[in-house]
């Protein structure tokens, strides 16, 4: 991928995000900010690192579309404050409920993912239908590494992005990885390259 294409990607990716985060406030009832937005065309990329921890406490939610998938990450602490906070109005009929934490990140994320989906959608001129979120826990590095096996194989992934998103008054923060597989990213990334010079 061509730098001119990887910040076209970028500068369409980037208000999505932003709306996931302003979703995550309505939802929640406290400001979540985007603390930051990486591009990795490379399979492992700034992502090795931040998600080499094999603890299993984080809860993940997945959900697939036609060419990638995306990829929410709570830890324990951040999922049970985040769930709170967003079952605040309906505490008394969701507190029995049987993994309660998982079912409502998974929702959570579906609602916070609905904005970037739009906004995807919109900016590169055709329908994104989005799955049903598939939610568990596992470590960081068995999400990433789950989300990473679906490619690996037919050496699809072209790009993915990792954002951070955070809430101070919450003390939370989560984590959304999209993944983008190569058909998508040459048929969208077309559109923002300059034409060709006349012969």
């Amino acid at each position: 991928m061509t730098e001119e294409r990887a910040r076209a990607l970028t500068a369409v990716v980037a208000p999505g995000v932003e709306q996931c985060a302003k979703t995550l406030s309505r939802a929640t009832h406290d400001l979540w900010r985007v603390q930051s937005l990486a591009l990795s065309i490379d399979d492992a990329g700034p992502f090795a690192a931040a998600f080499d921890s094999v603890a299993n406490d984080h809860y993940g939610a997945s959900l697939q579309f036609p060419g990638g998938r995306f990829v929410f990450l709570f830890s324990g602490k951040s999922g049970f404050l985040a769930t709170n906070a967003f079952t605040r109005d309906a505490q008394d009929r969701v507190e029995s409920f049987n993994q309660r934490e998982v079912r409502a990140l998974g929702e959570l994320a579906n609602i916070a993912l609905n904005p970037l989906v739009g906004h995807l959608a919109k900016a590169w001129g055709f329908r994104l239908v989005v799955s049903a979120p598939q939610s568990r826990i596992a470590s960081r590095r068995d999400h990433l590494a789950d989300a990473l096996s679906a490619y690996a194989e037919q050496d699809t992934l072209a790009a993915a992005f990792y954002a951070k998103l955070v809430c101070d008054t919450l003390f939370s923060e989560c984590d959304l990885l999209i993944f983008l597989e190569r058909v998508l990213v040459e048929a969208v990334t077309k559109r923002s390259d300059p034409p060709a010079p006349a012969s």
